[in-house]
């Protein structure tokens, strides 16, 4: 009888305990579980833990059971380099625990010299724009060079920064739109360029945000961009996408509509760089 008592009140008392908060080196634990270091000033190379390790990951995805579970990846596996990482049931994925996974840009962040208008891969990187106009609030000519086609490397509809070393590779005269970009140092960064069609349209986009914080940051070396369809613009923006020997794309940032202007004509320049 009294077995069965002791055995009977150990059952209970383990019982309990799972449910109870756990301390290691510790007799008041903060949390479930709490451990403390040896040493909190002076730690030995013992005091931590090691989280389960793996040389690859499991051929069976985990299910929603395992949301959250971490390991550490010892070798490349599947495209991922070694560290942590843990499932995310929610994509179906691997995700890896990095310190760059911990920022995350936004649009409309001050930020990389200039205002963020454009992220991706979870904000890890995207586009960023100047905070103001370039080429002095009166607009500048695209090109000295009306007459020679640049051609292919001019003409990426995604890629600003490879569209302006072409252009300033033809023709680099001073004060012109792509000269402008790439001579400019804003936040102390020197790798600006003149956006191409589809990155000028992402700062399109974004147009509000971008205005807003310019607006009321009160800085007046930032500004907004130019909306009015008056001289000398016209509320247009140059892209760095060439269309013929003679004709860039442009936006009007007043409608958002893409158009074809001669490159000897005046319009706004907003500079760009990525991260």
């Amino acid at each position: 009888m009294k077995k069965r008592l002791f055995l009977l009140l150990e059952i209970t008392i383990n019982s309990h305990s799972l449910f109870a908060q756990v301390g290691i080196n510790t007799t008041s634990p903060k949390s479930r579980l709490d451990i403390v270091a040896s040493n909190q000033a002076s730690p030995s190379n013992k005091d931590g833990i090691l989280i389960p390790r793996i040389d690859s990951f499991p051929v069976i995805n985990p299910t929603v059971d395992q949301n959250a579970m971490l390991v550490f990846l010892n070798t490349v596996s599947g495209g991922k380099q070694p560290g942590y990482y843990y499932w995310n049931h929610d994509i179906i994925d691997w995700i890896g625990i990095a310190e760059k996974d911990t920022t995350k840009h936004y649009i409309g962040e001050l930020w990389g010299g200039g205002i963020v208008f454009y992220v991706y891969d979870n904000g890890q990187h995207g586009l960023i724009a100047s905070l103001d106009d370039v080429d002095g609030g009166n607009g500048v000519n695209f090109s000295g060079d009306t007459i020679n086609l640049i051609g292919p490397t001019a003409q990426s509809v995604h890629n600003g920064a490879s569209n302006t070393v072409a252009i300033t590779n033809q023709d680099a005269t001073l004060n012109k739109a792509a000269t402008l970009c790439d001579t400019y140092v804003g936040g102390g960064f020197t790798d600006w360029y003149l956006p191409a069609r589809w990155e000028l349209r992402e700062m399109y986009n974004a147009g509000y945000v971008i205005s807003k914080k310019m607006d009321e940051d009160g800085d007046f070396t930032t500004n907004p961009f130019h909306l009015e369809n008056i001289p000398p613009t016209y509320s247009g923006y140059w892209s760095s996408m060439e269309y013929s020997n003679d004709y860039v794309f442009y936006i009007r940032f007043n409608s958002g509509r893409v158009y074809k202007q001669n490159k000897m004509y005046a319009l706004s320049v907003r500079a760009v760089r990525s991260f």
